[in-house]
C-alpha cells in the first residue's frame, strides 16, 4: 500500500491562477529552443519555483517519493541542467512514472529504493526513467 506524503507547500502561498499556468506548460509539448530559453529565463523567478515545487509535489504525491519545501542552489542547478535538453512535459512524464514505479517507491522484490528529487534530477537517473527502465 502507498503511504500519502503530506503536502509541505500548502503553508506557502500559492497562487492557483499561476499553478494552472504552470501545469499547463508543464502540459507544453513544444520543444524549439525560444521554449527552452524561456523554461530557463523562468527558473529564476521565485513565483515559478513555487509553483514549480507545488505541481512537482502534486505529481508524487500518492507516492513514497518525498514531497521538497523550495529549489536549492543545488537542486535548481541540476533543473537547469535537465531543462537545457528536456522539456517540462518530460519532467512531469519523469514524476509521473517514478510515482507509479514500485522500485523507485521502496517496493521492488529484490532490492529497496527510494527515489527523491535529487536523484530524479540527476541527469543519468532522469534519463533511464524517462526511458521507462525503472518499472
Amino acid at each position: 500500500m502507498k503511504k500519502k506524503n503530506t503536502n509541505p507547500t500548502s503553508s506557502l502561498s500559492v497562487d492557483k491562477e499561476n499553478s494552472l499556468a504552470a501545469i499547463k506548460e508543464i502540459s507544453d509539448k513544444s520543444a524549439n529552443s525560444d521554449a527552452a530559453a524561456a523554461r530557463l529565463s523562468k527558473v529564476d523567478d521565485e513565483g515559478w519555483q513555487r509553483n514549480f515545487v507545488y505541481v512537482f509535489n502534486n505529481l508524487v504525491k500518492d507516492s513514497n517519493i518525498p514531497p521538497i519545501n523550495r529549489l536549492s542552489k543545488l537542486r535548481l542547478e541540476k533543473l537547469r541542467v535537465v531543462l537545457k535538453d528536456f522539456t517540462t512535459k518530460d519532467i512531469a512524464t519523469v514524476c509521473q512514472k517514478a510515482a507509479s514505479s514500485s522500485f523507485l517507491n521502496y517496493q521492488g522484490a529484490k532490492h529497496k529504493f527510494q527515489a527523491t528529487f535529487d536523484w530524479l534530477m540527476e541527469p543519468e537517473n532522469f534519463l533511464k526513467v524517462l526511458e521507462g527502465t525503472y518499472r
